[in-house]
């Protein structure tokens, strides 16, 4: 009975310390200055925040909720935020320049002319994301699925497009 007990309370407060990765001092200069560089944002829930024009570049922000949050005109360049939920985000003239968006979802997000150069966008969901006019030269873009996706004048060159879902439902195997 002892060991489940500890057991218990050991797990309860690995589950506390993951619930509140972020490191609250970061999250205070950010709200404070709209700005946050290099900050631990991991985990947090900004949904349907206004971050517009926020430099956030290099800032870790694993799995954090960014639901519906505006983040245009926003600077992310090498941002980490693999497993980032920013279903119907504004990331609209974004910077993103080498981000990591790993397994990030993106679905109906808005990154009309965001500048994802270079971005790591494996396994990505962009499902009805606005991608017009936006840049994605040299991301990568492998497994990624951008099915229904707007990719009206969007700048692709160099990108690699291996196995990835196409707006009309194709697979592109370029770049393999």
């Amino acid at each position: 009975m002892r060991k489940l007990f500890v057991a218990i309370t050991v797990a309860s407060t690995l589950v506390a310390s993951i619930a509140s990765a972020f490191d609250p001092a970061d999250l205070k200069t950010l709200k404070e200055t709209n700005e946050c560089i290099e900050c631990d944002l991991t985990l947090i829930d900004l949904s349907d925040e206004n971050l517009s024009g926020a430099n956030l570049s290099k800032t870790d922000l694993t799995n954090a909720y960014l639901v519906g949050a505006n983040l245009s005109n926003t600077k992310l360049a090498e941002a980490i935020m693999a497993d980032t939920d920013l279903t119907q985000a504004n990331l609209s003239k974004a910077y993103l320049f080498k981000a990591n968006l790993t397994k990030a979802n993106l679905t109906e997000a808005d990154l009309t002319e965001a500048n994802l150069s270079h971005a790591n966008l494996p396994y990505t969901n962009l499902s009805g994301a606005t991608l017009s006019k936006a840049t994605l030269s040299k991301a990568t873009l492998s497994n990624a699925n951008l099915s229904d996706a707007n990719l009206s004048d969007t700048f692709m060159m160099g990108a690699i497009l291996c196995n990835t879902t196409m707006p009309d439902g194709s697979v592109i195997y370029s770049g393999c």
